[in-house]
């Protein structure tokens, strides 16, 4: 059996031994959070770890080979480079700047300029990983960012905002060309929050959002979907009704057409 199989296997039997989402919510701050959550030193050193052996690599001259869902955004940069020579992400939710890498790891040493919009916490450690380098930026608001970007990228951040479908009307005004979301929990279900409990020491708010509504606020905002594939993770570990549900989340790519009535 191939190695993804595999993994994919064992978060299925995972999943059905130990609940990861539980209950049902109406409003983010009805969940019952607890833990430092992403925000702890554990999963910082682990986030800083996986982010500081990808420059590492790339520097070594090592190949640094993003694929499957990860590839989606250094692919369609490529796009964007090939017919503009330069390209602008507004990577919101970002992290310490990992899918900065596998930008640069497919486009080169190319006319580049990254945001990435994060908490405060995360952007220090950012700024000290790329300090001596110049094409990428980290800020704590999208008030701190320019319109008119490349790429609007999120991946599998939306969910973890206290209102999904706010932050992306907010993203979509800044009128980048493009809007990719990737690994965003969507789909033919009710818009609901619940509790992620797979974070060592910490229980996490979580939204679960109907895909009807996201394309609805980005059709709204005068973009049109060009591509929708279904995400490589699985989603396992439901202690929810069956009708809130999802096998897996969507990857969704948008393109602005107009500006909005």
């Amino acid at each position: 059996m191939a190695l993804p199989a595999l993994t994919h296997a064992y978060r299925w039997v995972r999943g059905r031994l130990r609940p990861v989402w539980t209950g049902v919510y109406t409003r983010f701050e009805d969940v019952p959070v607890s833990g430092p959550g992403f925000e702890g030193d554990k999963w910082s050193a682990i986030t800083r770890a996986h982010t500081e052996r990808a420059p590492a690599a790339l520097r070594r001259g090592a190949p640094v080979r993003p694929a499957g869902d990860r590839a989606l955004l250094p692919e369609l940069a490529a796009d964007v480079l090939a017919e503009r020579g330069q390209v602008r992400i507004v990577d919101f939710g970002g992290g310490m700047g990992i899918s900065y890498i596998d930008v640069r790891a497919l486009c080169g040493p190319v006319a580049l300029e990254y945001t990435v919009v994060e908490t405060e916490a995360v952007c220090a450690a950012g700024r000290s990983l790329f300090a001596a380098d110049s094409a990428i930026r980290f800020v704590t608001s999208l008030g701190q960012t320019k319109r008119g970007a490349d790429i609007v990228y999120v991946s599998s951040a939306l969910q973890y905002v206290p209102d999904p479908l706010a932050a992306l009307r907010e993203l979509a005004a800044l009128e980048a060309r493009y809007v990719l979301l990737v690994n965003l929990s969507a789909g033919p279900i009710p818009t609901y929050a619940t509790a992620q409990r797979n974070v060592p020491g910490s229980v996490i708010a979580y939204w679960f959002v109907a895909l009807d509504a996201v394309i609805g606020v980005l059709r709204a905002q005068g973009y049109v979907e060009r591509r929708a594939t279904l995400s490589e993770r699985m989603l396992t570990g439901f202690d929810v009704p069956r009708r809130y549900r999802i096998a897996r989340g969507r990857n969704l790519l948008f393109e602005f057409t107009r500006v909005p009535d």
